[in-house]
């Protein structure tokens, strides 16, 4: 009786011991190996490195990264200056005065009154802004006026002399020349006076 107890408890022992061998995950086929977990990667949140660029793939596929459209390179504001080093988009003049480079209307005007003297004269002289005049009218026994005269946008020459304050109209017809006085403070000269010089520019 004691034999077959001890015979018992060691089939009971070596049972278990099988068991415990032989345990399996529920559902694992025999022969398949136990499932391997993947490693988890753990970066380092101060890694500023960038992550890495995929290759292309044996198929030839592109990485969408890649494939991204490139921005063009910035052009810098400085490198595309007029090459005449004027800056571009030049507003006009708006002051009622045309841009330099108008004919020159320098010399003197005369007045002869149908002899071989000169009795009247209009001098003007171009400064180099080229429309801008120094201004002599000589008037026969009148006066002798000096002032500026600037070109117009209708191609007259606005005049300003004194002492004392006289203004005037200058009008330059080719060879001949008119004046026509707008504001005067001089006795002898009113305004609506008007100085023909006919007989050419010498």
């Amino acid at each position: 009786m004691r034999r077959n107890f001890h015979l018992t408890a060691l089939l009971l022992a070596l049972a278990l011991f099988c068991a415990a061998c032989g345990a399996r995950m529920p559902g694992e086929k025999d022969g398949e190996s136990p499932s391997q977990t993947l490693p988890v990667v753990v970066t380092d949140p101060e890694d500023t490195a960038p992550p890495p660029v995929a290759e292309p793939s044996s198929a030839g596929t592109m990485d969408p990264v890649s494939q991204l459209p490139v921005e063009p390179d910035a052009v810098d504001a400085g490198s595309e200056a007029p090459e005449d080093g004027s800056p571009e988009g030049d507003a006009p003049q708006e002051d009622g005065t045309p841009e330099t480079g108008a004919a020159d209307l320098s010399g003197m005007y005369t007045d002869k009154q149908g002899t071989e003297d000169i009795y009247s004269e209009l001098e003007l002289v171009q400064q180099g802004d080229g429309i801008t005049y120094d201004v002599s009218i000589g008037l026969y026994r009148l006066c002798l006026l000096e002032g500026i005269a600037q070109v117009q946008e209708d191609g007259t020459l606005a005049f300003v002399g004194g002492p004392p304050d006289v203004k005037a109209v200058i009008t330059i017809d080719g060879e001949q020349a008119e004046v026509e006085i707008t504001v005067s403070e001089f006795e002898y000269l009113h305004p609506g006076d008007v100085f023909q010089f006919p007989d050419g520019r010498e």
